[in-house]
């Protein structure tokens, strides 16, 4: 791989130039069928979670297919996979780069009056892609259009590119990405056949984290491939956020409950509370707390963890989820708007809310059978 090639973090490509695509053979099956058997669906949406592989099946997939040209056929690479490219190809590097005329990639655009990129696709970005599709191709027979995401599609958007899917260009294959596709027009969803990504199994996305971040310790690339959630792209992205090292100090601190060590929890700021910042409040807040409740309510609820986390009173644990809102002036004081705050104060807000209400339904059982028995 190129060491030009535009990276999400140290060592992470980004979709347009990922060369590895892991957990989704079956996904490349159905496409490399369907672009054999001669009756390519003209659009696909592509749905499943964030940071499951969605946009680099795409591009893996608009490789293939503009590979196809007059002048690409030498870039097709069997021993790359059922839709391999050669990372050597000329055709690689225009689309890592962005510069291949038969790709078009519909997603937000910049706002000049505030600065930055917008949460929306507007009308004006399909009318874009309109203008792409009325022109004559200008290298090779075949044209892609990637829509990142179709979840950014805002109302005149979305029925300005429902009328191009009703009335489809010849030799053009339109790739719709979604995470939650039951939000996008029922119409919209009608004119593409539907292909699901799941979530990948924890080995593969452990011997991804190996290849990209080779400088992760064995149980640090384990311990981040299991909390990841079946997302190679959150794992990736907590490993750049040191997701391992604060997930292991969180949860010790959490053992250590209904005690709350002040000086553990300012020792947890100090160290790591820096780092986070620097990653980005609107980045981090959601991936890492995401992981931290998530990963709580699992390990609190375990056979094996229900006697010491649930045994406690309701008392000791209502004391537990303040602890968490307590955090909120001792935290931000020193690191706002960190997102260490959020991370540690709900993860041990989460702690004692599933205590609390723990607790309530053992005495509310209790109650029941008493009664029953009487």
């Amino acid at each position: 791989m190129a060491d030009a090639e535009p990276t999400l973090a140290a060592g992470a490509p980004e979709p347009r130039a990922a060369s590895l695509l892991v957990g989704h053979d079956d996904a490349e099956r159905v496409l490399r069928q369907a672009w054999d058997s001669g009756r390519l669906a003209h659009a696909w949406l592509i749905h499943g979670p964030r940071g499951v592989g969605k946009a680099t099946l795409a591009y893996r997939f608009a490789r293939f297919v503009l590979a196809h040209g007059a002048f690409e056929k030498d870039a097709l690479d069997p021993a790359k996979g059922l839709l391999g490219v050669s990372p050597e190809s000329r055709l690689w590097r225009r689309i890592a780069s962005g510069s291949h005329g038969g790709l078009f990639v519909l997603e937000p655009g910049y706002d000049e009056q505030r600065g930055r990129p917008r949460s929306e696709i507007m009308v004006d970005e399909v009318r874009r892609l309109v203008g792409f599709l009325t022109l004559t191709p200008g290298e090779g027979i075949w044209r892609v259009a990637i829509v990142d995401s179709a979840d950014a599609l805002n109302r005149h958007a979305a029925n300005a590119l429902l009328k191009m899917l009703e009335e489809p260009p010849a030799r053009v294959v339109f790739l719709l990405l979604s995470e939650n596709p039951s939000a996008l027009l029922a119409t919209l969803r009608s004119r593409c056949r539907r292909l699901a990504l799941r979530p990948v199994g924890t080995s593969e996305i452990e011997r991804l984290l190996r290849l990209h971040r080779p400088d992760l310790t064995g149980q640090a690339a384990r311990t981040l491939a299991e909390i990841a959630d079946g997302s190679p792209g959150q794992a990736i992205e907590l490993a750049e956020e040191e997701g391992a090292e604060l997930f292991g100090a969180v949860f010790r601190l959490i053992g250590e409950l209904p005690e709350l060590k002040t000086a553990a929890v300012h020792a947890l700021a100090a160290i790591h509370g820096d780092t986070i910042f620097r990653a980005g409040l609107h980045k981090t807040k959601y991936s890492l707390t995401d992981v931290f409740f998530d990963t709580a309510l699992q390990q609190m609820t375990e056979p094996s963890r229900r006697g010491a986390v649930f045994g406690a009173s309701m008392a000791t644990m209502s004391t537990t989820m303040m602890a968490g809102v307590a955090l909120a002036p001792l935290l931000a004081g020193a690191f706002a708007p960190s997102a260490i705050f959020w991370v540690v104060a709900g993860a041990l807000g989460v702690a004692g809310g599933i205590g609390l209400l723990a607790s309530a339904s053992r005495h509310s059982t209790a109650i029941l059978s008493a009664r029953r028995s009487a």
